[in-house]
């Protein structure tokens, strides 16, 4: 299976979990004229990662992976679903009161429960999403 990965530094532990922090980048900020344009895009995350067996350190290098399947369910959940969601809902209530500015707050107010909900299952998908760490010095031997 194919897998995403990610280089990244152990920032943190708490028990048997490590806070992994990441730099996501977007394609042209790696550009050598980024400094001109400012198209660049590049976002610190902290990712949470299961170390069971407590052979990670704080400050260490590390690689993250990720199924490349776990990868675009992340991307459902988070951007093509609300989408819809918001689409849907924008169309009923459009064809059912014709009143644009109603329509829009209440396509909008329905992302509250849909974030709800994704917030209530968060442990599930915490079991669901698996991250992985390697070693970057071991991994690119």
């Amino acid at each position: 299976m194919e897998e995403i990965r990610h280089s990244g530094i152990v920032t943190g532990k708490k028990s048997d979990t490590l806070f992994v922090t990441i730099v996501s980048q977007s394609a042209c900020s790696s550009c050598h004229a980024k400094g001109v344009c400012h198209a660049g895009d590049m976002k610190e995350k902290v990712v949470e990662v299961a170390d069971p067996d407590h052979s990670y350190e704080i400050g260490q290098h590390v690689t993250v992976l990720l199924q490349e399947s776990d990868g675009f369910r992340a991307l459902l959940l988070g951007y093509v679903t609300p989408f819809f969601v918001v689409l849907v809902s924008l169309i009923i209530v459009l064809s059912v009161s014709g009143d644009e500015i109603a329509a829009g707050l209440i396509a909008l107010f329905m992302l509250v429960p849909y974030y709800a909900v994704l917030y209530l299952f968060r442990d599930r998908m915490k079991k669901r999403f698996r991250f992985k760490v390697v070693d970057t010095y071991q991994n690119s031997l």
